[in-house]
């Protein structure tokens, strides 16, 4: 689980290397299902008022609210820049016998005149005022039972105030003009403001920013004078804009394995989300708070591939953001504008809202994007960036009456390209305990921890809880008498003395050699246990409680089905890099042996999962990397290798999300039946998981480490492509 190397970029940190994700192999059907499906990020349609994250009590903060959408609405109307065609519509109406109409069915009758009277006109060659007006008189004589002359007197009024100003003279006669009137008969935007959405040509993004800006200006006015001018300062402290990037081919630095015809992993969002700041052409999917897709119209065709496109998106938020626990985009199809949101474990679309007729729910969905706290649109507020720079990590100390203990995290060593399933990171970090009361005057000692971060389905065991198992020390027993394992696993003199050598070396050592038989298995990864194991928490928008970070929290409502996924983080003490960095190869073995001696399978050996220990993840143990000179050889970038690196180290077996509990069958660690990971599972079919299925693992890893390296330090071997016949 180590990568080649680490780069610092902004306010990010970013970890580099392939990685073997598949799902597991699982018996259940059902899990299979879902697997596939979100595989291909199979998306639910909700209502648009199930949408949480945006109606709960605790969606907005406290100045939004519905006062400051009227207002701005109202500010719109009088400036003659949106027309509301509705208001006009139900003022002929109240002052007629059918006056008793809620809004809500004088709004179902708005838009049903304007879906069906411009459908009537625009269908005519020749049609005109008097033609519309007679339809939608006998729709509310035969719908609502509106007496004939109250019909005629309410659809006289209302087209005199709402339709003639649509009209223009063509051919001698009054028509109506049809581009103008598809999808703004009943209320329309001024196309001086907002972009003609459903012209049928091609919206050029750049103006669609501008109007979503724009909006979003009136409501900073708005609130300034409803709240007054001390929001100035509240406004401006994280304010964010939307940026025409249709035309920015943007590279990911990690989780480029989708193909592309601009190459691998980028892409061309048309606009997003961001912080304000001076503008630049440099975009990064680090910054990237949100993303919307705009398409000239609504249909099914490009509404599927709005749905597949926004997928890949989320993706790569998802995976070049290491504080990002879910993605909400944008879709715009014509005039029809719709939320997307994707978890690891699913993803929904609400129903599209039409930014013409809705102007409420338009206006909500703008300031919503642009004032609501970040963890509502998908960030983990436990890891944050520091003023003086550096990333810091919070979490709660094991101790219920304890405070949050702080690490900065120092370099992102592994990183799934996975935005789905356990999407598994894994994270150096460093870590300064508190000083004891009677050491308060000594220098604090850094310790470098390891921090596993993923989403791991809630009915199997955390990392945690299986490595719980593998400290349990009564196992060893009851294996030996249950798997007749080994009582001990015997190391020559030599290999003795070379790990002591090593260990006075560094001035270090992995924590479980004084002891072989002690509380912690050796070549196994060591648990810190100062660090709770309780989940990722976030904020309910729902009741404002803190609640644990899972994927049917974050949807609820939203969908149906969705993979049931918690966040999880697990901390280490046993720092280690990818087996393909060995000097030499040395105790692969005796890390699947001591968990065998446990009782437990691991069911998921690769070249990620095997490791060697070194003391921290620090540039001084780092081997440089290989470069290919002009001359056709392969060198180091510096002209020395340290002569640190050249004494075996020990091996170490980690990721154990995957195995199997040989001493309890119905243990929760059983979750998954595997016999391996792709390209080093098994050739067995039809066998029950065994020990000899990680042995077989073991020899697949070794022969291809032989096959696809040249040496030792990942110097890999980078075979030319098949010749085509």
């Amino acid at each position: 689980m180590i990568v080649n190397r680490v780069r610092h970029h902004h306010d990010s940190i970013w970890g580099y290397g392939a990685t073997n994700f598949t799902f597991p192999r699982v018996s259940d059907p059902i899990m299979l299902q879902l697997q596939l499906q979100f595989g291909h990020y199979g998306a639910h349609r909700c209502p648009w008022d199930s949408c949480l994250l945006l109606h709960g009590p605790f969606s907005n903060p406290k100045f939004l609210n519905d006062d400051i959408i009227n207002k701005t609405k109202l500010t719109f109307i009088k400036e003659r820049q949106y027309h509301d065609s509705f208001s006009a519509l139900r003022e002929a109406l109240v002052s007629s016998t059918v006056a008793t109409l809620s809004d809500t069915d004088l709004r179902d009758i708005a838009h049903v005149m304007h879906d069906r009277g411009t459908k009537s006109l625009c269908e005519e060659t020749r049609a005109n005022v008097e033609e519309g007006k007679k339809f939608v008189e006998n729709y509310l004589v035969e719908h609502h039972d509106v007496p004939e002359a109250d019909a005629r007197v309410v659809t006289t009024k209302w087209y005199n105030e709402v339709v003639e100003c649509r009209l223009y003279y063509k051919n001698n006669g009054r028509e109506f003009d049809k581009l103008s009137l598809q999808g703004g008969m009943m209320s329309w935007w001024e196309t001086r403001y907002c972009p003609a959405l459903l012209g049928g040509d091609k919206i050029r993004e750049k103006d669609v920013v501008k109007f979503f800006n724009n909006t979003g200006v009136a409501l900073d006015k708005t609130i300034v004078e409803v709240q007054g001018y001390d929001m100035v300062e509240t406004l401006s402290k994280d304010a964010r804009e939307w940026r025409d990037t249709s035309t920015t081919l943007v590279f990911p630095l990690s989780g480029a394995n989708i193909t592309s015809r601009h190459g691998s992993g980028s892409r061309k969002p048309d606009a997003v989300l961001m912080k304000q700041a001076p503008h630049t052409d440099t975009f990064q999917w680090a910054n990237f708070i949100s993303v919307m897709e705009i398409k000239y119209h609504d249909s099914s065709k490009l509404n599927s591939d709005t749905i597949s496109y926004m997928g890949e998106i989320a993706r790569l938020v998802l995976t070049n953001q290491i504080n990002r626990r879910y993605f909400v985009g944008l879709n715009l199809l014509g005039s029809n504008l719709s939320i997307c949101v994707h978890t690891r474990g699913g993803s929904s679309i609400t129903e599209p809202i039409d930014i013409y007729r809705d102007v409420e729910k338009y206006l909500k969905i703008i300031a919503w994007f642009k004032y609501a706290d970040l963890e509502l649109l998908g960030y983990d507020t436990s890891i944050s960036e520091k003023p003086g720079g550096g990333i810091e990590m919070r979490w709660p100390a094991a101790e219920s009456d304890a405070e949050e203990l702080a690490a900065m995290i120092v370099s992102v060593i592994y990183n799934s390209q996975s935005g789905i399933g356990r999407s598994t990171r894994v994270m150096g970090i460093s870590y300064i305990p508190p000083a004891p009361p009677s050491s308060q005057h000594s220098i604090p000692q850094v310790e470098h921890l390891i921090c596993k971060d993923m989403w791991q389905n809630i009915n199997l065991y955390s990392d945690a809880k299986i490595h719980q198992l593998l400290e349990d020390s009564e196992r060893v027993d009851k294996a030996k008498l249950k798997l007749d394992v080994p009582d001990t696993i015997e190391e020559t003199a030599h290999e003795v003395e070379l790990t002591k050598s090593l260990y006075t070396l560094w001035s270090a050592s992995p924590g479980w050699d004084a002891d072989i038989y002690g509380k912690y298995p050796p070549h196994l990864p060591i648990r810190d246990e100062r660090f709770s194991l309780d989940p990722v928490i976030f904020t309910d928008p729902k009741s404002g409680e803190s609640l644990p970070d899972t994927t049917g929290s974050i949807l609820w409502g939203m969908a149906g089905t969705v993979d049931p996924l918690v966040h999880l983080r697990t901390f280490f003490r046993t720092p280690a890099i990818k087996c393909t960095w060995f000097s030499c190869c040395r105790e692969l073995l005796h890390c699947h042996l001591e968990a065998y001696r446990r009782g437990i399978i691991h069911q998921d050996i690769s070249d990620s999962n095997v490791w060697m220990w070194i003391p921290q993840i620090d540039e001084r143990f780092a081997v440089p990397e290989w470069i290919k000179e002009q001359d056709g050889k392969t060198h180091f970038r510096m002209a020395a290798v340290d002569p640190e690196w050249f004494p075996r180290r020990p091996g170490v077996a980690g990721d154990f999300g995957l195995v199997l509990d040989m001493l309890e069958s119905k243990s929760a660690a059983n979750g998954v039946v595997t016999t391996g990971t792709f390209p080093f599972g098994t050739s067995a079919e039809n066998e029950a998981p065994g020990v000899t299925h990680d042995l077989e693992a073991y020899i697949y890893l070794i022969w291809l480490i032989g096959v696809n390296f040249k040496g030792p330090y990942n110097d890999v071997q980078y075979w030319p492509p098949p010749v085509e016949k």
